[in-house]
């Protein structure tokens, strides 16, 4: 779902909230859960870049540990 509708989903036996909407032509995903006792934020940035052939995800994660960015490049082969 895109509309901003909450999701649930379950990943090692850890339960994570997320929201997903478009924003223009990115898709934004906003995910709150635990991992191993330690609670998160996350928030995702999809964006398909040359016509399609490149998908970007930038990744800002929030936590009692510290804060994090990551950048992902998926090209099309």
């Amino acid at each position: 779902n895109t509309e901003g509708k909450e999701t649930t989903n379950t990943v090692a036996g850890n339960e994570f909230k997320s929201t997903a909407k478009w924003d223009g032509a990115d898709l934004s995903i906003d995910t709150k859960g635990s991992f191993s006792g330690t609670e998160f934020t996350s928030k995702d940035r999809w964006t398909l870049l040359d016509d399609g052939k490149t998908l970007s995800v930038s990744r800002h994660i929030s936590s009692a540990m510290g804060d994090a960015d990551m950048k992902m490049v998926f090209e099309k082969q």
